[in-house]
């Protein structure tokens, strides 16, 4: 069984963060001259551990109204459909969570898009056994390879095939659809700003 990283969507809020331009996906296409946040998932919200965390803080909130128990229960919900609808994507081009996190991470990184096991496996959050795992699957659908490290042959790097990048292209591309409709469908240009503005506030706090 593939092992999934525990911080599924941190990781993926990175590999957004170091995105280049050729991969042809605008993170802020939502709206024109508006940065988009990218997918919610991508920032973390969806791998946070909120499984339990929101359902306590909606019975201790009971009989107390509180701003601040009522934003992480908002934000508890909002994660967990973001969650579910990347899982959807995953599944549609036929991989696990983490390893679609492990191809959109090779993905963007600089060409020949590739790291070392452990480079990888601490990018996405995983046990390098949890890495080791994911790559069997993937090298028997031609999405990775590994490579000889010309000057230690006991070691190797994996990096993203052709096909690779096409299916992490699509995968990217799913998840911010997926977060751009849910979340700025319902938003004016306005709130998409104001949006903006606090989710970058909570992340630099944070920081």
């Amino acid at each position: 069984m593939m092992e999934e990283s525990g911080t599924g969507g941190a990781a993926l809020g990175e590999a957004l963060d170091r995105e280049s331009p050729e991969s042809g996906v605008s993170r802020d296409a939502a709206s024109p001259g508006v940065a988009s946040p990218g997918p919610i998932g991508g920032l973390g919200l969806g791998g946070l551990g909120f499984g339990g965390l929101g359902s306590n803080l909606r019975r201790s909130s009971v009989g107390a109204p509180d701003l601040a128990r009522e934003a992480m229960v908002s934000l508890h919900r909002v994660a967990t459909l973001s969650r579910e609808a990347g899982k959807k994507v995953f599944a549609s081009h036929g991989v696990a969570p983490a390893a679609g996190e492990a191809l959109i991470t090779l993905r963007t990184f600089e060409p020949p898009h590739r790291r070392t096991p452990s480079e990888l496996a601490a990018a996405i959050r995983i046990s390098p056994g949890g890495l080791s795992k994911l790559l069997p699957g993937l090298e028997e659908r031609a999405l990775v390879v590994r490579t000889q490290n010309p000057n230690d042959r006991r070691s190797f790097s994996i990096e993203l095939t052709e096909s690779g990048i096409e299916v992490a292209d699509s995968i990217l591309a799913g998840l911010i659809a997926n977060d751009r409709g849910m979340l700025f469908g319902a938003l004016s240009r306005d709130e998409i700003e104001t949006f903006t503005r606090l989710l970058s506030a909570i992340l630099q706090h944070d920081e």
